[in-house]
């Protein structure tokens, strides 16, 4: 019996978890080869992972083809007792059994609760003698009231302490409606210009209304005014400098799509978009490997089945791949298997060595090949793909010439 991966182990694997449901909505059961792909992607080409994804895919294959309404339970059971946390299992399991037309086991229906007489029944019922006994405090009020009107005779009010009526209060002065101020005092002020001199009105210090003072009218002698300079000058903004601007030919600008991101800044370098023609759709994440050479690179790309060999003279050829599960991972006959320098195997390691020419210009491989799901991007006229984690660095492989490029 096998023990399920630990936490960390399943951390890692969980990731394609989705992918692998995917697989199974549309085709059943997925291959060998698709588990080993996505795999290499995740870098998790190794046991247990190998093992433990495969009986993950087991799972979800047979609650799918599974006939019992409760199938989708079982498969969220044994999902967690694998490690899979349980609102992923849940998901996983609801995903691979909602469209079989196969019914899952539901929840108990809640009894329904007895119904009671209508709202407007028990409204008439309580209502009815609540309206009666506020009628009738409002009859006994009134009543009582008209009583006491007629009984009380008028009298004067008597000051309990001195016997006396109450003085009647005296009426409030009302506020005058505008403040009075006294006359504002005119003085003349010579304004010093060619003009007459202005008599300008200015209003005194308000006093008591008997010591108010007379207008009186007095010539003042203008002022000395010196000119100071403007030490405040008006502050204007700099002015922007435009930035470059890529201008592409008039016939690319009606393209109906634009490159993603990552490929956008090589597509519009001189020469690349005459050559590569305008992008079809948007980029699609497609399951490759990278291996790098003395002399260049080989690059694989499932959704093709084909292997790219790009020298660094800017040169490249196209291969069809041919190997396919069981058949050996290393196709050297003549060279022995080393991990330094490593020796490619499997589809690219095939090509590398049955291939003529190609060991001989591509040198020895300096790093094993490295499997991700990248971004790939169709022109009319080639592809382009990126490298990196995340993938920053684009390359640009032409149909026509059998050449490529990197940015």
């Amino acid at each position: 019996m096998s023990q399920p991966l630990s936490p960390e182990q399943v951390a890692h694997l969980l990731p394609l978890l989705p992918e692998v449901v995917g697989l199974i909505v549309p085709g059943g059961h997925p291959s060998a080869n698709e588990l080993e792909m996505l795999l290499l992607g995740s870098g998790l080409d190794a046991e247990p992972y190998r093992s433990e994804l495969q009986r993950w895919a087991s799972i979800l294959t047979a609650a799918r083809a599974s006939t019992e309404s409760s199938r989708r339970d079982l498969a969220q059971r044994a999902l967690v007792m694998r490690g899979v946390p349980a609102a992923d299992a849940a998901q996983a399991a609801d995903a691979v059994t909602r469209d079989t037309g196969v019914p899952v086991a539901a929840a108990p229906a809640e009894p329904s609760r007895r119904a009671g007489p209508p709202w407007w029944w028990i409204s008439l019922v309580t209502g009815i003698p609540l309206l009666l006994a506020v009628g009738a405090i409002i009859f006994l009020a009134n009543r009582q009231r008209t009583a006491s009107t007629t009984a009380v005779q008028p009298t004067a009010l008597v000051n309990p302490v001195i016997g006396q009526p109450y003085p009647i209060p005296p009426t409030a002065t009302r506020p005058p409606t505008q403040a009075a101020y006294p006359a504002p005092t005119t003085v003349a002020v010579a304004v010093p210009s060619t003009l007459p001199p202005t008599t300008v009105a200015v209003a005194a210090p308000t006093q008591p209304p008997t010591a108010a003072p007379a207008a009186t009218s007095t010539r003042v002698p203008a002022p000395t005014r010196t000119a100071t300079p403007n030490v405040s000058p008006t502050l204007r903004p700099p002015t922007r400098t435009p930035g470059p601007t890529t201008t592409l030919p008039a016939a690319l600008a009606d393209c109906p799509s634009r490159p993603g991101l990552i490929f956008g800044n090589l597509w519009v370098l001189p020469g690349v978009f005459a050559d590569m023609g305008c992008p079809i759709g948007s980029p699609q994440n497609v399951v490759t490997a990278v291996e790098e050479f003395e002399h260049g690179y080989m690059f694989y790309r499932q959704d093709k089945g084909l292997i790219y060999a790009m020298y660094n003279d800017g040169t490249s050829q196209v291969f069809e791949d041919t190997w396919h599960d069981g058949d050996p991972e290393y196709s050297c006959t003549d060279v022995s298997r080393s991990k330094t320098p490593p020796t490619p195997r499997r589809g690219i390691g095939k090509v590398w060595c049955i291939e003529p020419g190609v060991r001989d210009k591509l040198g020895q491989a300096t790093s094993d090949e490295a499997g991700y799901i990248r971004p790939i991007q169709q022109f009319d006229r080639g592809f382009m793909f990126a490298t990196g984690d995340p993938p920053n660095q684009p390359y640009a492989i032409y149909d026509n010439s059998q050449h490529w490029l990197k940015g």
